[in-house]
C-alpha cells in the first residue's frame, strides 16, 4: 500500500491488524513526510469490532477506514459486515451498508476512487469466489464488479497507475501462479497469447507496485513429492516484474524476460505480513513462517534505490502472525485547559490598573 499526502499539523499514524481473532491493533506514528517511522514502539489496544474476526481486510480512503468481512469464530461463519470509522469525529459506523456477498481470505483496495473487494473463501468448506464486490462512496451503496477469472482466496492485490493486478491464490486445494490485470472494467490475462505466471505458485504473499514494477515478496509456495502429497515452505524471496525495460538491459542480454530473480532474499522467511511503500523503501511487517511455527519479529525494509535489505527494528507485543495495515490522519490533540488562567487574568487586571 501507498500513502496519501500528509495534512500539516496532523499526525499520520499506521494501524496494523492483527487478523486471527485476538482483536489486536498497534499502533506506530509516521514521521511528517510519510517517509520513515517517527517511533519504533508501537501502542496497541483491542477493539471489539474485530475480536474472533480472522482473515477480514482493511482499506483506507478518504481518511476513513473500512473493515470488510472475515469469519466470525463465535458463530463460525464468514460475514458480509463492513465497518467505517473516521478518526476525525472517533465515530464508528456500525450500521453500514454490507457486501454483497460474505467472505473471508479477501483483498480490499482503492482503485478509481472506489473500494474493491476481490475474491476470498465464501463457505467452511473451503468453497472460494472470484465475485469481486464495489462500493461507491458518494453512493454509499455495493455494486456487483467484474468477477476474477477464477475462484481465488489468499491471493495478493496491488494498484500501480491506472491498473490493478492480482496474483497466486488458492482454489479448490490448488495453489495457482496466475497474474491478472483489471482494464476496461474487467479482469483479463495480462497477454491474451503469451499471460505472464509467477515463477512458481504462491499464496499469503505481498505483491507491491511502485515506479512500472510488481514486487512479489515471501509467501507460502508448494511442491508434490513422490507421494503425491503437497509440502508447502514458506519464502524469502523477492522476484520482481518489469513493465518497461531500458535499452540498456535489451542489449544486454540474449533472453528478454521482464522478470527479476536476482534480488537478495529478506533475513526472515515469512508470509501473512503486511507491507506498505514509505518513502524510497517497501517495509515487512510481521508475518509467519510455517519451518518454525513462530510469528516473525523483525521488520524490514527494502531499498528500491540501491536493492538491499535492512533490518529495521525488533517488534515487542504479541499479535504480528496474520497481519494487514492502513495508515490514517488524526487531527492534533487540544491543549488541555489552563489550571492558572483565572490567576492570570487576576494578575493581569492588577498591573493594569
Amino acid at each position: 500500500m501507498t500513502t496519501d499526502s500528509n495534512l500539516d499539523g496532523w499526525e499520520s499514524r499506521l494501524l496494523v491488524f492483527d487478523r486471527s481473532g485476538s482483536g489486536l491493533v498497534h499502533s506506530f506514528v509516521l514521521d511528517q513526510s510519510c517517509a520513515s517511522f517517527k517511533d519504533n514502539s508501537a501502542i496497541t489496544e483491542s477493539w471489539v469490532q474485530t475480536k474472533s474476526f480472522v482473515d477480514f481486510a482493511v482499506v483506507s480512503h478518504e481518511n476513513k477506514l473500512y473493515i470488510t468481512g472475515g469469519y466470525n469464530t463465535d458463530v463460525r461463519r464468514h460475514t458480509k459486515r463492513v465497518l467505517r470509522y473516521d478518526p476525525v469525529l472517533d465515530e464508528w459506523s456500525e450500521n453500514f451498508p454490507p457486501m454483497l456477498k460474505s467472505r473471508c481470505m479477501h483483498q480490499a483496495l482503492v482503485f478509481d476512487d472506489r473500494i474493491h473487494v476481490i475474491g476470498g473463501r465464501e463457505k467452511t468448506d473451503g468453497r472460494t469466489t472470484s465475485c469481486c464486490d464495489v462500493y461507491q462512496p458518494g453512493a454509499e451503496t455495493w455494486e456487483k464488479g467484474s468477477g476474477l477469472i477464477g475462484p481465488r482466496a489468499n491471493h495478493a492485490c496491488a494498484t500501480m497507475g491506472q491498473e490493478m493486478y492480482c496474483s497466486g491464490g488458492w482454489n479448490n486445494d490448488v495453489p495457482h501462479e496466475n497474474m491478472w490485470v483489471y482494464e476496461r472494467d474487467k479482469w483479463r490475462q495480462m497477454d491474451h497469447d503469451c499471460p505472464p505466471k509467477l515463477t512458481q505458485n504462491l499464496e499469503r504473499h505481498c505483491m507491491v507496485g511502485v515506479d512500472g514494477i510488481l514486487y512479489f515478496i515471501g509467501g507460502i509456495t508448494y511442491s508434490r513429492g513422490q507421494d503425491d502429497k503437497l509440502s508447502k515452505k514458506t519464502l524469502s524471496a523477492v522476484e520482481a516484474f518489469k513493465f518497461r525495460l531500458p535499452y540498456s538491459e535489451l542489449s544486454a542480454v540474449d533472453m528478454i524476460t521482464p522478470w527479476v530473480r536476482n534480488l537478495p532474499p529478506m533475513t526472515y522467511p515469512r508470509h501473512s505480513a503486511a507491507s506498505l511503500v514509505l518513502g524510497k523503501k517497501i517495509f515487512m511487517i510481521g508475518g509467519s513462517d510455517t519451518d518454525t511455527n513462530e510469528e516473525v519479529k523483525t521488520v524490514e525494509a527494502f531499498d528500491l534505490e540501491n536493492n538491499t535489505w535492512e533490518q529495521v527494528f525488533t517488534l515487542k507485543p504479541d499479535g504480528f502472525s496474520n497481519v494487514t495495515c492502513a495508515i490514517l490522519k488524526f487531527p492534533p490533540e487540544p491543549e488541555p485547559p489552563d489550571p492558572y488562567a483565572d490567576v492570570k487574568k487576576l494578575t493581569e487586571r492588577w498591573v493594569l490598573w
